[in-house]
Parts: structure tokens; C-alpha cells; sequence
């Protein structure tokens, strides 16, 4: 028996069909692809750290007059804190803090559970992305500063 198309009493067409299966994947899709954007902004900051904590710590001898200007320093601080909200919101995205229970039974409840959890991992990975970029211009401020200053 042909699919029949929600409300309607034709049969779907092959190009119907093609799109709702394309759309099914996507669904199947959208929950991996986020966490794997959070897995990247996650190694992302671990690299940025490096090169931050670099800078402000082991760079000091050679940069001293630099490190004594305020709006280097802040610019160092700012990174630092704006990638550490990037890490902890990816990390909302990735770790299974919340525990999503629906029925098997109840395709409505299953579907809520599904929503619920994709909108915290959009928000999570929004959050995470648009921290790093914060972190990226203060990082990009803090090597303008100690470059310029030197």
C-alpha cells in the first residue's frame, strides 16, 4: 500500500517521498552534528589555552613591559574566561548531564524528549560559538598588544 501524505487521502508521489526521507535523515543527523561541532570547539580551546597560558606565563621574561599594560592583561583574562564558557557550553552539548526518559510506548512523548534535548544542545552550541569567537578577539587583542608593545 502506497504512503499516504498526513491529512490527505492521495498517495505520496515519489518526489514527496524522496524529501520526507531526506528530512528523516536530517532529523537522524542533527544531534551528532551538534555534538561533533562541540567536540571541535572543545580541542578548539584546548589548543587556544596553550598558547594563552604561553604568552602570559613563559613569555614573561621576554615581554615584561607588555604583561605591565592593563589592556593586555585584560585581554589575556578576557580570552581566558570567554574560552572557558566556550568549553563548558560545548560540554553541555556533548555530556549527558540531563537524562531524557519517554515512554516507547507514546511516539508524543518520545518526540518531546527529542525537542527538549535538541534545543538544549542548539543553545549550548550556540552559546559555545559565539563564546569562542569572543575568546578569539580578545586572543587576537592580547597578541596585537603583546606585539605592539614590545
Amino acid at each position: 500500500m502506497p504512503n499516504l501524505t498526513v491529512g490527505e487521502s492521495r498517495p505520496e508521489t515519489p518526489a514527496e517521498a524522496r524529501l520526507r526521507e531526506f528530512f528523516d535523515a536530517r532529523e537522524k543527523e542533527n544531534l551528532a552534528t551538534l555534538e561533533a561541532g562541540a567536540r571541535q570547539i572543545i580541542t578548539l580551546v584546548s589548543a587556544f589555552y596553550g598558547v594563552i597560558f604561553g604568552v602570559l606565563s613563559l613569555g614573561k621574561d621576554k615581554m615584561e613591559a607588555s604583561l605591565q599594560i592593563r589592556s593586555v592583561v585584560f585581554a589575556g583574562g578576557a580570552a581566558i574566561f570567554a574560552l572557558l564558557v566556550a568549553v563548558i557550553a560545548a560540554l553541555v552539548v556533548v555530556l549527558p548531564l540531563w537524562g531524557y526518559t519517554a515512554d516507547r510506548r507514546l511516539p508524543a512523548e518520545q518526540l518531546a524528549a527529542y525537542k527538549r534535548m535538541l534545543a538544549r544542545k542548539v543553545w549550548g552550541l550556540r552559546v559555545a560559538v559565539v563564546a569562542f569567537g569572543v575568546g578569539l578577539v580578545a586572543f587576537a587583542w592580547l597578541i596585537g598588544g603583546v606585539l605592539w608593545y614590545r
